[in-house]
């Protein structure tokens, strides 16, 4: 992960080693609900839809003192942010059985950051892509 900062007013938990970039690392936590619309026997496509919140925490720059990026959080003392998150996705499954089914799908979704903490002139907005293989076993 990389954070891009710049040194400013109320975000002076940023080293100054990191004043345009900085290799970091995060604890990530994401817990969405899901739409699916697609399937049957033999080979068919899918579209999915979710929405939900997408958790950062814990951040720390990879320099060698591991400095905290992010102010404490007065409840459990760990910089976090909270982030409404969605994806839509596009892909294909092939039915194995009654009830095993394989898929492939590509996401691209969108992250909403709350602007109370950012730098003035950065963007509230973040994306992710990704590709998920996945094996659904029927109960």
């Amino acid at each position: 992960m990389i954070v891009n900062s710049t040194v400013t007013g109320n975000n002076t938990h940023v080293p100054l080693a990191c004043q345009l970039s900085c290799n970091a690392t995060a604890q990530l936590w994401t817990g969405m609900a899901q739409f699916r619309s697609g399937g049957g026997e033999g080979f068919h496509t899918l579209f999915e839809a979710s929405a939900g919140a997408t958790v950062f925490r814990d951040f720390r720059t990879n320099l060698k003192t591991g400095t905290p990026t992010s102010p404490p959080d007065p409840i459990d003392g760990i910089g976090r942010a909270i982030d409404l998150s969605g994806t839509i996705g596009l892909g294909f499954g092939y039915a194995l059985s009654r009830g095993l089914v394989a898929s492939l799908v590509q996401d691209g979704g969108i992250g909403f950051h709350s602007k109370t903490d950012l730098p003035s002139g950065t963007g509230r907005t973040w994306k992710m892509r990704t590709t998920r293989a996945s094996l659904r076993v029927r109960f």
